[in-house]
């Protein structure tokens, strides 16, 4: 992971409300050795943006030195409303969405 890449991964053109503090927190955390980090915070905040951020500094296969490194990134919710959510926003068309019950 890179977390240094963290802001220019941040997909909306600019920041609302505590956005881009979080990010600094979560780059922080990353950085200070962290392998997982919680966001906890209320509903509208941007939660999915920072997540996408985050996303943005996962280690591709090209970024790594072996191929048993984990790479890429997964982003799950069980609320099938938020995943419409996702689904539909265009800051977060490079997210593929999956949904099943099999």
């Amino acid at each position: 992971m890179e977390p240094g890449r963290i802001h220019q991964e941040f997909p909306a053109p600019s920041y609302r409300g505590y956005q881009k503090q979080a990010l600094t927190q979560i780059k922080k955390a990353y950085q200070d050795g962290n392998d997982v980090v919680l966001i906890r915070a209320p509903t509208g905040s941007g939660k999915s943006l920072l997540a996408r951020a985050i996303a943005g500094c996962a280690d591709t296969l090209s970024e790594v030195e072996s191929e048993d490194a984990a790479t890429d990134a997964y982003y799950t919710t069980p609320q099938v409303s938020q995943i419409d959510d996702v689904a539909e926003d265009e800051l977060l068309d490079d997210f593929d969405v999956l949904k099943g019950k099999g």
